[in-house]
């Protein structure tokens, strides 16, 4: 199966429980959309990885990556690492377990976890970009 096809089997009716609905398609992209979330997922098969971004509608989206799985949710993946680069089906499956379990709360429109994860995005990069100035 192609990777859209995958995404949507797999994700899609969780997806639209939540509101969520797909509102953009290219190949190996798919964007997710309600009144206060956007969830885009996505490969590059050059490099051989898979991308999850989440963020608020019309805003910035923010990469969800193994630091911010580990920070935020490492108790429902214990069991079920979070590999960007494995395969696409390994992948979609993690990414419905992260939404299945305590990462639902990033597909609500009245979260606040998205709010920390903000600002721990902020912190770190405001952190490495100060690593650079000082070089």
């Amino acid at each position: 199966m192609k990777f859209n096809e995958i995404v949507l089997n797999k994700i899609e009716v969780l997806f639209q429980k939540e509101n969520l609905y797909l509102s953009e398609q290219f190949k190996n992209y798919l964007k997710f959309k309600s009144n206060n979330r956007v969830v885009v997922i996505c490969r590059n098969e050059r490099e051989n990885s898979n991308l999850l971004y989440v963020g608020r509608t019309n805003d910035t989206l923010y990469l969800i990556d193994t630091n911010i799985i580990k920070k935020f949710f490492i108790s429902d993946l214990e069991n079920n690492y979070w590999f960007p680069e494995s395969n696409v089906d390994n992948f979609i499956n993690n990414v419905f377990g992260l939404f299945s379990g305590k990462g639902r709360e990033l597909l609500k429109e009245d979260s606040t976890i998205l709010s920390s994860i903000e600002e721990y995005i902020k912190v770190i990069s405001k952190a490495y970009t100060e690593k650079l100035t000082k070089k």
